[in-house]
């Protein structure tokens, strides 16, 4: 799924922000595909055009990534984005997950610093 510049910018997503969330993804992926999961942190005190910073996966599998609050922002509202203008069909023929296993996902992104149970 592709979205338009306007959409992106309804989204207060920029062209720039897009190519940024992008690439910082990649290299996390790179960084997380061993983990058993990934539990991710909005952290308000870092600088919005700071990169992620990754931990090590610790003993039960997980790693912490602390994202700056405004990407996190901006990551959650492209997820919620692509759930609602997609069938439950069409994101399990691109993504190879049922709807609710990405609804939880998502919900369990949208929490912020302290929610430390949840789980992406």
């Amino acid at each position: 799924m592709e979205f338009s510049d306007e959409k992106l910018l309804e989204l207060g997503c920029t062209a720039t922000d897009a190519s940024s969330l992008i690439n910082s993804m990649r290299k996390l992926k790179s960084g997380t595909n061993q983990a058993a999961a990934v539990r991710f942190t909005a952290d308000p005190d870092l600088s919005s055009s700071g990169t992620p910073i990754m931990g090590k996966i610790d003993s039960s599998g997980i790693v912490d990534v602390i994202l700056p609050e405004r990407t996190h922002t901006l990551w959650e509202k492209l997820f919620k984005h692509a759930l609602s203008a997609m069938s439950p069909r069409e994101l399990f023929l691109r993504t190879g997950y049922e709807y609710e296993d990405l609804e939880r996902a998502v919900a369990a992104f949208s929490f912020r610093a302290g929610d430390h149970d949840r789980r992406t």
